[in-house]
């Protein structure tokens, strides 16, 4: 699976997420779904923010007793005044849409602004919507964990892949990530003018709502970097801000001929391995 794995990730680099925390070269165990990528921090404490006793009670016991994960659990938090956002170090946030009465999206871009380079594993009802989980992606959640009866055996492997910059996601949800890309990317080839490599990696975080100083710090350049990435990327792409790179958003009609192609095949047609 890894290699096929392997061979996906160098076809399609720019619609998976290249953002790794840890060297995947170090893990011989990887999860199915699994994406390489560049590697820059390693996140170094887990925050659950959940006010739920019980669920507060088993996290701590799952983390307690994995020795494969070289991680330190912080106290968890009620609330988001309660967590440790603000610090230097980039933060794994246990999410808890359980007990959370808020919408996780922000929630998650309040927290990765005040702690640049943190990753978001949601912890969900079971039976939670497909769309829902694509609407949070695209605010920047890396992985989704249904609560169901094996979900603290999959809560390890789930923290894994994602401090490895590895989604933790349904099949569905990157299927609508590649789908958007392409819809984004048909607009560039009308003019010939393709998107390099790089930008092509700032792209994906922009459609996450990355802020400068995030993808600057994702992606290890500088601010002024990136906001030139970002000025290159709207003017290939006709957009007037990064707003209208998000998903549902209206574009300004135009009198275009059919795009070539970018030889880039449909999401249908993608094989993407299963969890």
């Amino acid at each position: 699976m890894r290699g096929e794995c392997e061979k996906f990730a160098e076809k399609y680099t720019c619609f998976i997420l290249v953002i790794s925390y840890i060297d995947p070269a170090s893990f011989t165990n990887q999860p199915e779904h699994c994406f390489d990528g560049d590697v820059t921090r390693v996140a170094l404490a887990v925050q659950l923010l959940s006010s739920h006793p019980v669920l507060t009670s088993v996290v701590e016991r799952v983390f307690s007793r994995c020795r494969d994960l070289s991680v330190r659990v912080l106290p968890p938090a009620l609330t988001e005044a309660h967590a440790s956002v603000g610090s230097e170090e980039p933060l794994l946030f246990l999410l808890d849409a359980c007990s959370l009465r808020t919408d996780l999206g922000p929630l998650a871009a309040r927290c990765r602004a005040q702690s640049p380079g943190s990753k978001f594993l949601a912890l969900l009802p079971p039976g939670f919507a497909v769309a829902e989980e694509i609407r949070l992606f695209y605010w920047g959640i890396d992985g989704f964990l249904e609560l169901h009866k094996n979900w603290q055996s999959e809560l390890p492997k789930a923290v894994q892949s994602v401090l490895q910059g590895q989604p933790w996601v349904r099949r569905e949800v990157l299927l609508a990530f590649v789908n958007h890309a392409n819809s984004l990317l048909s607009t560039q080839s009308l003019r010939g003018h393709f998107l390099t490599a790089r930008e092509g990696q700032v792209l994906q975080l922009l459609c996450r709502r990355l802020t400068n100083k995030e993808i600057s710090s994702a992606l290890g350049i500088s601010e002024r970097t990136a906001k030139f990435h970002v000025s290159n990327i709207l003017s290939k792409l006709q957009r007037d801000d990064r707003r209208s790179l998000y998903p549902g958003t209206p574009v300004a009609s135009a009198s275009f001929p059919s795009p070539p192609s970018t030889g880039i095949p449909e999401a249908t047609e993608l094989a993407f391995p299963k969890r």
